[in-house]
């Protein structure tokens, strides 16, 4: 009998304990916007310590990714995976107990190594675990963890910050990582044996293709539109349209919670023919133009928080297609993780650049007025970044 040449089928359960370790993930960003006064009163924390514990995830992944990429192709996915969950869980329960502002940072960039580990590892993990004709539905469905978990924090919070205060938040965000980790270390697949000849992944072949550039640099720039938006708008809210805070918060969860839409329905798209750089174009383009009504005082408010909930559903499809995009332009299977941690550093570059930039810019117009603007611009960037890859997808 002559050994079988099939494919392993699917590890379904595997994809979906590697999704859940990554919305545990983004819960551990969303639990600090809702809590950060609290922290700062308790703790005594100055304006600029409060910055770092809002922005030391996206400091850490702009800094390391592509590194943390390359790691990840050598020593071995779900090692990596399980490293950065017992990070976070570590972190996030330390960070609950800490007495100063000082132990909190710590355990918090103990939390942000965890992050980039994992963000990084997953989607290796996807192309490792599913048969290529699972690879769009699988990396669509990855593609939904910031949202999910983001959205599904910051609506908890109230509760929990409600019953125990700020170390509530951080207390059950580690419990859920806990329990992520416990369905990894079961359902993931073992990693192969380590051996000095195993084909790796040269971060320099990557770095010498556009494809990869490309697709970084449209998920910094739509996350740089994105947070500027999602991480003003219940301040926003609360000060330009007088809603009540905890209301605001809500409004703003439910917002990004409809970015899931776009993620889901990527695949969608991609499987009725339209290209990935058509999806990405109009997709920036809708978003440009929602932008001015989000900010335009000449509307109602019904009718900007529409805008609002149509900037963030059909923007949903620019991550979706970028990480569906991976296993395609990745020139082999072992550069995979090295373009996740690409990606993920354009990710965390725009996150960490886009609202300091906006804030300048409200300060310098002393109203809201720029903001449409500045939004527009970086969603012009992503379009004219998606002609470019029409070129390369034109090539293949």
């Amino acid at each position: 009998m002559m050994p079988s040449s099939q494919p392993a089928p699917t590890n379904w359960a595997a994809l979906i304990s590697v999704l859940l370790a990554g919305i545990s993930m983004s819960m551990h960003v969303g639990k600090v916007p809702p809590a950060v006064s609290l922290v700062s009163s308790e703790l005594e924390m100055s304006l600029i310590a409060s910055g770092w514990l809002l922005s030391l995830f996206a400091l850490l992944g702009a800094g390391t990714g592509s590194g943390v990429g390359r790691l990840v192709d050598r020593l071995g996915q779900k090692r990596t995976l399980i490293f950065g969950l017992s990070c976070t869980v570590l972190g996030s329960a330390a960070g609950s107990f800490a007495p100063a502002s000082s132990l909190l940072l710590a355990s918090r960039a103990l939390e942000g190594i965890g992050f980039v580990a994992v963000v990084v590892a997953a989607p290796a993990l996807i192309f490792r675990e599913c048969q290529p004709k699972d690879h769009r539905l699988a990396f669509g469905l990855w593609s939904t963890w910031m949202p999910a978990g983001a959205a599904s924090m910051m609506a908890l919070s109230p509760l929990l910050l409600a019953a125990g205060g700020w170390r509530a938040n951080w207390q059950v965000s580690a419990g859920l990582t806990l329990l992520a980790l416990l369905a990894a270390l079961f359902l993931v697949s073992p990693d192969p044996e380590l051996h000095s000849n195993r084909p790796r992944g040269r971060l320099r072949n990557l770095l010498a293709m556009p494809a990869p550039w490309i697709l970084a640099a449209s998920f910094c720039f739509y996350s740089m539109a994105f947070q500027t938006v999602f991480g003003f708008l219940p301040s926003y809210l609360a000060v330009e349209q007088h809603l009540e805070p905890a209301l605001a918060a809500r409004l703003t969860a439910l917002a990004i919670l409809a970015n899931v839409a776009g993620n889901l329905s990527a695949a969608w798209f991609i499987r009725h023919r339209l290209a990935r750089w058509q999806v990405i174009l109009i997709a920036s383009l809708v978003m440009g133009l929602s932008a001015f009504g989000v900010f335009s005082a000449d509307l109602s408010l019904p009718l900007r928080y529409g805008l609002c909930l149509a900037f963030s559903a059909v923007g949903g499809v620019i991550p979706a297609i970028i990480f569906i995009a991976v296993p395609l332009f990745a020139p082999t299977p072992a550069h995979v993780g090295a373009m996740g941690g690409m990606i993920v550093q354009g990710l965390s570059i725009g996150q960490l650049a886009g609202p300091p930039i906006l804030a300048f810019l409200v300060h310098g117009a002393g109203s809201w007025a720029a903001a449409p603007y500045f939004i527009a611009l970086l969603c012009l960037i992503v379009l004219a970044l998606s002609l470019g890859l029409r070129a390369i997808e034109r090539l293949r």
